[in-house]
């Protein structure tokens, strides 16, 4: 279906990219296509206006009158059910995409870490004390762990 089918009473889908939620709202009413100037094109296309429901607050909003979907801030605004399949397969695809960089991105810190200290002295010696220290934090962690169980071995055999 296209938004020039919708009529009042049609369901549309609102697709939030960002936050990857689906909602649904009413069309509350439909303008016949016309001409709007402020819609670039050569020749111009006719869109309609659509005024939707949501949860009692009705906006309106101008869609191209042969177009699937619409967005407006950051929302697709679709009456098919299959257009919002797609763009979470689309969100879905482009995420495990990005997963699958997470290695390569960490391998690229440490790289570049490592370049760094050898091209600054000073980082060098930072990242050095900063080896030093976290290696003291861990052995210190370890010594409290041990007292810890000391004090509760000989609290047991106190008892």
């Amino acid at each position: 279906m296209i938004f020039r089918e919708v009529t009042q009473g049609t369901q549309l889908y609102l697709l939030d990219r960002l936050n990857v939620t689906v909602g649904q709202c009413t069309v509350a009413g439909v303008s016949k296509p016309h001409f709007d100037p402020k819609m670039l094109g050569n020749p111009p296309s006719m869109v309609v206006d659509v005024t939707i429901d949501v949860n009692g607050v009705k906006k309106s909003y101008v869609f191209n009158e042969g177009a699937e979907f619409g967005t407006v801030e950051g929302i697709l605004l679709t009456p098919n059910r299959e257009v919002v399949i797609r763009e979470l397969q689309s969100i879905q695809g482009q995420a495990e995409a990005d997963l699958k960089m997470v290695d390569r991105k960490k391998e690229t810190i440490t790289k570049c870490k490592s370049i760094i200290g050898e091209l600054d002295p000073s980082v060098k010696e930072r990242q050095a004390m900063e080896t030093r220290i976290t290696s003291l934090e861990k052995t210190n962690k370890e010594l409290l762990d041990k007292m810890s169980e000391l004090l509760k071995a000989v609290k047991t055999n106190k008892a």
